[in-house]
């Protein structure tokens, strides 16, 4: 075999070997430096948090000691009532018993009772002379508010401070008690004048009938904690700090300046206690703004150890929670820096660096050793793979005494082997790809004319369904008009009524979950105004919610400018399902509608909220609520109904009108739905109506004057006809009928002939013979005579269908009436047209 070596070459190939090799060696060696170190960072690291754990649990134990009295005390005074020692009626005799205890725990401040009957208070406490002051309120009742300096026996001496109008069942710490019902701790406050920090722990009192009797109260100064965390200085060069559960300080071992500076002018009732990050003191202030910065970023954020650098040194922090049953959060924080523990990294990074440097250099020399050993062999193999990668894939392949490069070697004629298959191979596969995209194309052609098909059964569905329903809704809404029913067959009318309207939001609801599911839901986008939207939607609702004696309240007071464009019909269907699953699942309490807008360069966004005080939602039950056909369980679909449908049309609708929809729910409490969409700017800055040709606008009389007018309805249907013919007798009118938009046209006809011209025609849209479109249009052409080519003409369909509505205005008729007929909308429509001024 002879070696193609004509060429010359870049890099020399012991080049080749050994740099890979020492890469590979560097790697390696500083992988395990790097790991080396730290390892000698967590070591110290570790002996940290040991010592920051350690120092935590000292001041835990001396916090638990610390507040323990307080509970003692209130324990001791529980104790001494119930064995008879204490008499709450004697206020002299409990004076004196607080005034022993404070002498016996002179860290307490004060020690009190308050009456609950007559708002009486009694106390103790300690001043800055020797003996503590008794304090109570006159006759033992709410009122004024005595104080009085006392002697070496709690005998009173006399009254230093009188203050008027004193009630503590007014006092935050006695409301707290009654409302917890147990001891607890108040919020952290000042002692004036000198700014210590206290707290009280409080507990009610209650009779054999638990009845309340009063609270007994204890107050504390946390000044003594200064001290402690001063002589606990860890290391001697470490701070530690207490702070609540809002991040400001209560003590610290480093400065007792822990409250912001307040203005001249404030009228602040105390002076507000510092944030750890807003403190004076450089170092708290550091370690402050990196445990802000972590809990802003971290989703766990009492993470115990963290560390940041101050004035070029690393320092950890370590931070622990201080909890109890009685409502204590507090946070420990302890601070060392990294330079106490630095001597072992520095060790630990010498010895690393050393070693690191004998393996680079032992490294060198076994890869030239190596290079040059297999240099031969690789040579030729590489000039075979050169030879492979030009196509001659029937090159020989070189012996070779060495099993791995034997093996290589037959790892090239493999490959070799492998390309003329793969080459093969790669040529069926295109010829199969391009017969699957030929498939595709007819697949994607037949899902196209399915999806065709799937919209024109929707829509004849919406149509064939709708006709018996209006049938049924019109006998039925023509049967509870008849005065000669008694009690019980109007009853049975009505929930004939409820049941057959609920069948018919039941199709709707399925129909519209079809169109989004099909991807066919269009939006319309017309101007309107939300002030007028929600003047005709609240009636609707006001007078359900009057029904069920629930109390309603709307807040929209935040809706300027109100002019949007969007599509106004898909708006009020997502506040339909909403608030009427706030009616529907709320027996007693109030239904709460908040609305507002928020104006972006691109959007008007509409930001709403449904709130009730119903059954509510298992918290298992909130994942699942926006999926379709889901209840929370079958009992509730036994008893309220319902398909499970409005919450997810809500939810798709919400997207297509680009917001989204959330849900916070407590079982027994109510639900609260907040949602968004987004509206665009309107075109004009004034909303005016649009009137077509045919279409007037007036005010609306009562029907009085329509008795003598003539009507027509063509409509192929016998049953609606009955309707229709019912409808307008209950009202005093009568109706002409025509089967079909033919006899419509010769009815018009021969009207003109005889001088009985009709005044309005209603004309259904799908009839045998001719249509109701083409009828309109051939009237609106003159066909039935010049009189007739302005005569109002309302549709009345069983099409409810996305572009039914504009289809009929476009063909020349006035307005619209959707099957099943509302006859409050048949009068709206001939008092309109009809009797109008």
């Amino acid at each position: 075999m002879k070696l193609a070596s004509s060429r010359s070459r870049l890099w020399p190939l012991n080049l080749v070997l050994i740099v890979p090799f020492l890469v590979e060696i560097s790697l390696a060696v500083g992988l395990t430096g790097y790991l080396s170190l730290r390892n000698g960072q967590r070591t110290v690291q570790e002996l940290a948090t040991q010592l920051q754990e350690e120092v935590g649990q000292r001041i835990d134990e001396h916090l638990n000691n610390y507040l323990e009295i307080c509970f003692q005390v209130n324990q001791i005074n529980l104790e001494a009532l119930r064995l008879g020692l204490i008499d709450l009626n004697d206020p002299d005799s409990l004076s004196l018993h607080f005034w022993q205890q404070l002498r016996t725990f002179p860290t307490l401040k004060y020690i009190y009772f308050a009456d609950e009957d007559q708002g009486g208070f009694v106390g103790a406490g300690q001043t800055s002379t020797q003996w503590p002051n008794i304090e109570m309120t006159e006759n033992y009742q709410a009122g004024d508010f005595l104080i009085y300096r006392t002697n070496d026996r709690g005998k009173k001496q006399e009254l230093i401070r009188q203050d008027p109008d004193y009630d503590p069942r007014r006092r935050d710490w006695y409301k707290a008690s009654l409302r917890r019902q147990r001891m607890n701790w108040s919020d952290i406050y000042s002692f004036f004048p000198r700014l210590d920090l206290g707290i009280t722990a409080s507990v009610p009192l209650y009779d054999e009938n638990n009845n309340v009797l009063g609270a007994f109260g204890t107050d504390i100064s946390l000044d003594g904690l200064h001290h402690f965390l001063s002589e606990l200085k860890p290391l001697d060069i470490g701070e530690s700090f207490i702070l609540d559960e809002d991040g400001r300080l209560i003590a610290s071992s480093h400065t007792r300046d822990i409250f912001e500076e307040l203005e001249a002018s404030s009228k602040q009732p105390q002076p507000t206690r510092s944030l750890l990050r807003q403190t004076d003191d450089p170092l708290l202030r550091a370690s402050g703004e990196a445990f802000h910065h972590h809990q802003m970023a971290s989703a766990h954020p009492h993470v115990p150890q963290h560390d940041f650098v101050y004035d070029g040194q690393r320092y950890f922090v370590y931070f622990h929670d201080v909890t109890n049953d009685m409502g204590l959060k507090w946070i420990v924080g302890v601070i060392l820096p990294e330079s106490a523990f630095a001597a072992d990294i520095q060790r630990n990074t010498r010895i690393t660096i050393g070693l690191c440097i004998l393996a680079l250099v032992i490294a060198v020399f076994a890869s030239i050793w190596t290079s040059s050993w297999i240099k031969k062999q690789i040579i030729q193999l590489v000039d075979v793979s050169d030879a492979i990668a030009q196509g001659e894939l029937d090159k020989s392949i070189p012996l070779t005494r060495w099993q791995e490069l034997d093996r290589l070697g037959q790892s090239l004629g493999s490959m070799a082997l492998q390309l003329k298959r793969f080459i093969t191979d790669l040529q069926q596969t295109n010829n199969r790809l391009e017969e699957q995209v030929d498939e595709l194309d007819e697949a994607r052609n037949i899902a196209e004319i399915a999806s065709h098909h799937k919209s024109v059964f929707l829509a004849n569905m919406s149509h064939e369904i709708r006709t018996p329903m209006n049938g049924v809704l019109g006998m039925l809404s023509l049967l509870s008009e008849d005065q000669m029913l008694n009690v019980e067959q109007r009853s049975r009318v009505e929930v004939a009524q409820s049941s057959a309207q609920s069948l018919l939001f039941l199709i709707n609801d399925i129909l519209d979950f079809s169109k989004i599911e099909a991807g066919k839901l269009a939006l319309e986008h017309l101007d309107f105004d939300l002030h007028r939207f929600f003047e005709r939607f609240i009636p609707a609702i006001a007078f359900r919610a009057e029904k069920k004696h629930l109390k309603l309240t709307l807040n929209l007071k935040d809706l300027e400018p109100a002019l949007v464009r969007g599509d106004e019909g898909r708006f009020q269907q997502i506040l339909n399902n909403l608030v009427g699953n706030a009616l529907k699942f709320t027996e007693q309490g109030e239904i709460y509608i908040q609305g507002e807008l928020t104006h972006t360069e691109q959007n008007i966004v509409f930001h709403g909220l449904v709130r009730d005080t119903g059954i509510g939602i298992a918290p298992d039950k909130l994942n699942s609520l926006f999926d379709a056909f889901t209840q929370e369980d079958r009992s509730t679909t036994r008893k309220y109904g319902g398909t499970g449908l409005g919450l997810a049309i809500t939810k798709q609708l919400c997207d297509l009108m680009g917001g989204e929809i959330h849900v916070k729910s407590e079982v027994g409490i109510g639900s609260e739905f907040f949602f968004h969409v987004n509206f665009q700017h309107p075109v004009s800055e004034v909303l005016q109506a649009e009137p077509s040709t045919h279409v007037k606008q007036s005010k609306i009389a009562d029907l009085s004057s329509a008795k003598t007018k003539r009507f027509l309805l063509a409509e192929d249907n016998q049953v609606n006809q009955l309707v229709m013919r019912g409808l307008f007798k209950k009202r005093g009118l009568t109706i002409e009928i025509a089967n079909n938009g033919q006899e419509a046209l010769e009815q018009l006809q021969s009207s003109a002939i005889d001088n009985k011209p009709y005044d309005l025609i209603f004309m259904d849209c799908q009839m045998p013979v001719m249509d109701g479109y083409e009828a309109t249009q051939l009237i609106r052409n003159g066909q039935a005579g010049e009189q007739y080519q302005a005569v109002p003409i309302i549709a009345i369909t069983a099409n409810a269908m996305k572009g039914d509505r504009e289809k009929c205005l476009s063909s020349g008729m006035n307005d619209y009436i959707s099957k099943p007929i509302n006859p409050q909308e048949l009068e709206r429509v001939v008092k309109e047209w009809l009797c109008s001024e």
